[in-house]
C-alpha cells in the first residue's frame, strides 16, 4: 500500500493522516516562495507576528521521518500531483528528502499535472498500482532525475 502525504498552502507538508481543518488559503506566489526558501525544519503555518517565544506549527522533516521510519525505509517511488506551484514546491522538498535519505536517489518520480479530474484519475491509478503504474497522460513525466527537478 502506498504512503500518502499532502502539501497545503495553509498547513505545509503533512502526512495524509493529519486532520485538516476547514480553511481557504490559495497558494500565492509569496507562499510558494516562502515554502521553497525553507528547509525540512521550517515550521508551517508561519505566524504573522514575532511575539511567540517558542516556534509553533509543524515541519516537513517530522512528517517525512515518520512516513519512512526515520529514513530506514526510504521511498523508491514517488508521485507529485498538483498545480504548477505545488509541483515546484514538491520538487524542492523532494531534493531535500533525497538529501536527508528519506527518498532513494534512484527513486522513480511521477509528476502528475493537468486538469483536476485527470490528475485525480491518474493519482488514483498510481496509488492503486503501488506506485508502479505507467500512467498514460500527456502532462505526466516519469523518472525525473536531480537535474530535471
Amino acid at each position: 500500500m502506498a504512503q500518502a502525504a499532502f502539501l497545503s498552502a495553509h498547513l505545509g507538508f503533512r502526512a495524509a493522516s493529519t486532520p485538516i481543518p476547514s480553511y481557504d488559503v490559495p497558494m500565492t506566489p509569496q507562499i510558494a516562495a516562502a515554502m521553497k526558501a525553507g528547509n525540512l525544519g521550517t515550521r508551517w503555518p508561519q505566524h504573522k507576528t514575532k511575539r511567540r517565544v517558542m516556534p509553533t506549527g509543524e515541519h516537513p522533516g517530522m512528517h517525512i521521518a515518520s512516513l519512512t521510519d526515520f529514513g530506514s525505509r526510504p521511498f523508491a517511488s514517488v508521485a507529485l500531483a498538483g498545480g504548477y506551484r505545488y509541483i515546484e514546491i514538491m520538487q524542492t522538498l523532494l531534493r531535500l528528502f533525497r538529501a536527508g535519505g528519506y527518498v532513494d536517489h534512484n527513486a522513480s518520480v511521477t509528476v502528475i499535472n493537468g486538469p483536476i479530474g485527470k490528475m485525480r484519475r491518474d493519482l488514483r491509478v498510481w496509488l492503486t498500482s503501488g506506485g508502479s503504474a505507467d500512467i498514460e497522460h500527456s502532462l505526466v513525466r516519469r523518472g525525473l532525475s536531480e537535474s530535471h527537478e
